[in-house]
């Protein structure tokens, strides 16, 4: 599975810089002889990955380092709690994440900026042009799907076992569509639905962010519902903070369903596993920090035990593998990257047919401080070289790579990518879709869609919808959220309720 759901109110209010949890002894270090680079090193690094400041130019570190100075305590006339109300602020307070007095002194704050704002570059170098030819695999169509006003579809999922597609909004809609895409079921729920987790032929679970604001608020919950009318409820699990990804799995080897969801959240969140018990649910928190994206319940090492593979974002991002250990969970951190990596979406495959699990990541998330294109952002193909340990074969850099795609779209025999961009480059926005196709050694063509412009591609997902033996892809614009686009860019993603992009594939009939 790709990114097809929203965990994305994510994207739209990405809070890169997040606070250390502890900033005892800081003031005690003598810094007189340290570099600029050492004082970050020192400072920055026990927050998250060491930034570099070649990763930003000179024109957005400036607000990124007004926001980090926050997190250290120092005064730059923003409240940070400003808007929030009490339940939010109190678990910040609690979090320790906004320092009432400073942390470090004002003098070796002014040598950390003076550090960043001189080497920091005034532009990034040009990304070398790759030429992409035009879609000839995919027949482009926008299925006529009246959903009111302009487009903000929240997930797209399609159902396997009914061979039907599911899409939701920020309208707090859920519709199921038939092949010919009418509607079989609507239903209203209490908040934009991102993810649906089947329990059974009959039931389902609908996680549901809350707020698609960067709120802490404790407002999103996780439902029951039949499958039938969309309508008969239970609530699951409820004041959780804006949940973006539910597992159904047995993590305490009882045989019972427990459930796994990701609270991506704000400045607070987590990720979290609720074993069941006689119809109850009792929470055990894997990670107190926010910025959980995706997970995928699997059993890692072979001893008959469910792991946690877990994708973050946010400050500390990057790859966590949970080794269950009869019931308490051990964490091996597998990939890791600095706060302005951007990761977006995964795939846990085998992508090279060697029998383990490979990671392909997107990372292009650029909702933050820092809208500027980044040439490290895009698609990465990570080889599993043995024992869980992965190095990076593969990298396309794509601007504001969302989510990805992986199957064999060309029936060629190996697989394929599709990767679309919520954040793509003003100049090519032709390139918001791309569909990489396999030649094989790591080599991959890359085409573009004709419709890619029409539309801000926020989620994906794949099928047979048509059932013809070959894979369509289903894409939702979302109209909103932040980025530097002009006016005349969003006109045109607003004025034209094409709410959903339907790809249909045609290379068996060839």
């Amino acid at each position: 599975m790709g990114l097809r759901y929203l965990f994305y109110a994510i994207l739209i209010c990405s809070n890169v810089w997040l606070a250390c949890q502890s900033s005892s002894g800081i003031k005690t270090i003598d810094t007189a002889e340290m570099s600029g680079e050492d004082l970050a090193r020192q400072f920055c690094s026990r927050c998250h990955l060491f930034t570099d400041p070649s990763l930003l130019t000179k024109k957005y570190w400036k607000p990124v380092l007004d926001r980090m100075a926050l997190h250290l305590g120092l005064e730059t006339g923003v409240d940070p709690l400003k808007g929030k109300i009490l339940e939010e602020a109190f678990m910040i307070r609690q979090a320790g994440l906004f320092p009432p007095e400073p942390v470090l002194a004002d003098s070796i704050w002014e040598r950390l900026v003076d550090y960043y704002m001189s080497e920091a570059p005034d532009s990034f170098p040009q990304v070398p042009f790759q030429e992409t030819q035009s879609n000839e695999l995919f027949e482009e169509s926008f299925p006529p799907l009246d959903l009111g006003g302009f487009p903000v579809v929240t997930m797209v999922q399609f159902d396997t076992q009914r061979n039907q597609l599911y899409v939701a909004d920020l309208n707090n809609q859920l519709l199921r569509l038939n092949r010919d895409f009418s509607i079989d079921q609507i239903s209203a729920f209490l908040a934009p639905v991102v993810h649906l987790s089947m329990v059974d032929s009959l039931r389902l679970l609908a996680t549901q962010i809350g707020f698609m604001d960067n709120v802490d608020q404790k407002a999103g919950l996780v439902e029951m519902t039949d499958q039938a009318s969309l309508s008969q409820r239970a609530r699951i699990l409820i004041e959780l903070i804006r949940p973006v990804f539910t597992e159904i799995g047995d993590l305490d080897g009882d045989r019972n369903p427990d459930l796994l969801v990701s609270s991506f959240g704000n400045l607070v969140g987590d990720l979290s596993w609720y074993s069941y018990n006689q119809g109850n649910y009792s929470r055990h928190i894997l990670r107190d920090k926010p910025g959980t994206l995706q997970t995928r319940i699997l059993d890692a090492n072979g001893d008959g035990a469910m792991d946690v593979l877990a994708l973050f974002g946010q400050a500390e991002e990057g790859v966590s593998l949970y080794t269950n250990m009869n019931g308490e969970f051990q964490e091996r951190k597998l990939l890791q990257f600095h706060p302005l990596y951007g990761c977006s979406d995964f795939e846990v495959l085998d992508f090279d047919g060697d029998q383990d699990l490979d990671i392909i990541l997107a990372n292009g998330d650029n909702g933050d401080y820092s809208f500027v294109v980044k040439p490290y952002h895009g698609v990465r193909i990570f080889e599993n070289v043995g024992g869980l340990n992965f190095e990076e074969k593969f990298f396309i850099p794509i601007a504001g790579a969302t989510g990805v795609e992986c199957a064999d779209f060309d029936l060629d025999g190996d697989l394929d990518l599709v990767v679309n961009c919520f954040y793509p480059d003003v100049h090519h926005l032709e390139e918001s879709i791309l569909y990489l196709e396999n030649l094989h050694n790591m080599k991959f063509l890359r085409r573009k869609f004709n419709v890619a412009t029409q539309g801000r591609w926020l989620v994906s997902d794949i099928g047979d919808l048509d059932e013809d033996g070959d894979l369509d892809i289903f894409l939702g614009s979302f109209a909103l959220g932040p980025g530097e686009f002009s006016d005349s860019i969003t006109s045109v993603w607003r004025s034209q309720e094409k709410h959903l992009l339907y790809l249909e594939n045609k290379i068996v009939d060839r």
